[in-house]
């Protein structure tokens, strides 16, 4: 037996195969992240930014011929425990993948759109295909609780959310798409599908967390048109408080239609009540902490064609959070989809270590479970797909246990995040890395960028938004070596 500070990753995950019995623990060591392997830092601009909370790699924007990313600052209140007198809106850089300067800094801009205190602008990002004509790629930013976009003259207008369309080679706001109602979140989550309408681009996805239609805070997923923004297909959450759409993916075509499908993921769904009451009816039950599974969560595969349910999966259990983050993989004839369940909640409050599942879109069924190795590591709390690291044809996967990280209170870990590298043709656990300080929260966020050093691998880049007592630090970045991370 190992400690859970260092050494074997029986510390970190172990791997339980559907079918199987749990695998013995690896004996994997936990690598820490040495000054060597990281190619860039960036940091944020001033204590309490939460810089690191959402990262993006973007493509070449400044035309150098090396991938540019872009990181999200929410600059979260945290309770009032930022030293600022008011939560910001949040801001966005984006840095030269080359030597890391801003290239843009995306940011309120004094008017009403994305000047909101407490906006979370930065919580979700993606990029599409270039609109202006200059051809360069644009960036959209989500704000989940922007306020404004609700045409009643008697709402409320509070946390409608939006997202914002920005120029990649300049900067300029070029589009912003409002939420519709006081409370829906659009904006939630973020990302982009093949073609649904035909006109040649990728389409954007967006993730409306707390939307109601036939149940409050049930959810939504909106498929969007890239070029024109009407709206493309959509799916409604499965029931009271789902909260559908705080985590979306595209899986591509899985059921053979020829039209791309997509994923989304529910992380508070109930699933051992009734779904909802009759529209406009009272709530269908209270939630408690006794019932079996209260926020267990749960995750979709949506035709793009049709928005009917292909595959869905549930969580084990109450406060399991199933589908707060999903990332899909390829490989073979198969396409996976990895399903976060970090079991713990956006409150700061958790239940278990947390776990990821892998699931099959093409037929539904579980290829394997990873797990955590000790309460509170928030295992899952983000999964990324950063391709073929072992040189046998499938996707890999980064798995990230950030730590106690919360956007409501600031809990004091004293533990350093981890993100864990898998085999997604296995599972098989490939590397542990380390974060470099206590209470980091490395693994908050990561994505895959291209090669930024000329060796022939892609690299990639962690978030650590570092939530701290006191709010006392501004969160950064790290660009880690592929070479690293492969070796």
């Amino acid at each position: 037996m190992v400690s859970r500070w260092g050494g074997a990753v029986a510390a970190a995950a172990a791997i339980a195969l559907a079918g199987a019995a749990p695998a013995s623990p690896s004996d994997v060591a936990e690598v820490p992240l040495p000054p060597e392997a990281v190619l860039l830092t960036v940091r944020g601009d001033a204590a309490g930014d939460w810089f690191g909370w959402a990262v993006l790699g973007v493509g070449d924007l400044d035309g150098d011929a090396i991938d540019d990313f872009a990181v999200g600052a929410i600059q979260n209140e945290n309770l009032g425990e930022r030293p600022a007198p008011h939560a910001p809106p949040g801001y966005v850089r984006v840095h030269s993948g080359a030597t890391g300067r801003t290239l843009h800094s995306l940011a309120a801009s004094g008017s009403k759109d994305i000047d909101g205190t407490d906006d979370h602008f930065g919580a979700a990002m993606t990029s599409i295909e270039d609109l202006d004509g200059d051809g360069v790629r644009e960036i959209v930013v989500g704000a989940y609780l922007h306020d404004g976009g609700d045409p009643d003259p008697f709402s409320i207008d509070e946390n409608t959310g939006g997202a914002f369309v920005f120029s990649g080679a300049t900067g300029v706001l070029l589009r912003r798409l409002p939420g519709a109602r006081w409370g829906d979140r659009f904006g939630y989550a973020l990302a982009t599908i093949a073609d649904l309408d035909g006109d040649g681009t990728r389409d954007l996805i967006v993730g409306v967390e707390k939307a109601d239609a036939r149940a409050e805070n049930e959810g939504r997923i909106d498929v969007l048109s890239s070029r024109t923004f009407e709206l493309l297909a959509r799916a409604h959450g499965p029931g009271h408080n789902a909260h559908l759409g705080c985590a979306v993916a595209e899986t591509g075509d899985v059921d053979g239609d020829g039209v791309a499908d997509y994923a989304g993921g529910a992380f508070m769904y109930i699933h051992d009540g009734p779904a909802w009451d009759d529209p406009g009816g009272d709530e269908p039950f209270a939630l408690t902490e006794a019932d079996p599974y209260a926020e267990a969560g749960r995750a979709s595969v949506y035709s793009g064609r049709t928005g009917a349910e292909l595959h869905t999966w549930l969580g084990d259990g109450a406060r399991d959070h199933l589908g707060a983050a999903l990332a899909v993989l390829t490989g073979g004839d198969d396409v996976a989809l990895a399903i976060g369940a970090p079991e713990s909640g956006w409150m700061g409050d958790f239940s278990g270590p947390g776990y990821v599942r892998v699931v099959s879109c093409r037929d539904g069924a579980t290829r394997g479970d990873l797990r955590g190795a000790y309460e509170g590591q928030q295992f899952g709390w983000s999964v990324t797909n950063v391709g073929d690291r072992d040189g046998d044809g499938h996707d890999d996967l980064l798995v990230g246990a950030p730590d106690a990280i919360s956007v409501h209170e600031t809990i004091e870990s004293d533990r350093p995040g981890r993100v864990l590298l898998y085999s997604g043709r296995d599972l098989r656990l490939l590397k542990v890395v380390v974060g470099p300080a206590v209470n980091d929260r490395f693994g908050t966020s990561a994505a895959l960028l291209g090669d930024l050093d000329g060796d022939g691998r892609r690299e990639v880049l962690i978030g650590a938004p570092e939530n701290v007592i006191g709010q006392t630090r501004p969160g950064f970045a790290v660009v880690v070596s592929g070479s690293f991370l492969d070796s």
